[in-house]
């Protein structure tokens, strides 16, 4: 990866890079919901 100017601020612990892994946003909600089926969810529609 290309060091960048701003990574010399960032603190010893903080990555410069994350990888994560590609998934869609109703995956991640499903898998979520899955994981946590007691958290109650606030859902907000504009």
């Amino acid at each position: 990866m290309e060091k960048r100017v701003w990574h010399e601020h960032y603190v010893p612990q903080v990555p410069p890079r994350i990888d994560y892994e590609n998934v869609t946003l109703p995956e991640a909600l499903d898998r979520t919901a899955q994981r946590f089926p007691k958290n109650t969810t606030l859902a907000v529609w504009g």
